[in-house]
């Protein structure tokens, strides 16, 4: 398995790792450090829910003939 493959796999336990890394910097910085922050924002954008499209049923319509002009 690709180091990146095991990172995507786990990606719900990294994003906790790098919650508390966040807080911690906060807690003893004043602020994240903007990669903490950008990475942060990358895992949560892969882990929303992937909005579900149903399918709507196309009624048919009879084709009207094109006339030759």
């Amino acid at each position: 398995m690709s180091l990146l493959q095991h990172f995507a796999d786990e990606a719900e336990h990294v994003l906790d790792i790098v919650k508390k890394s966040i807080k911690h910097e906060v807690q003893s910085f004043g602020a994240a450090h903007p990669t903490t922050e950008a990475l942060l924002k990358t895992l949560e954008a892969h882990l929303e829910p992937t909005p579900v499209v149903q399918a709507v049923p196309v009624e048919s319509t009879p084709e009207t003939p094109t006339q030759a002009s």
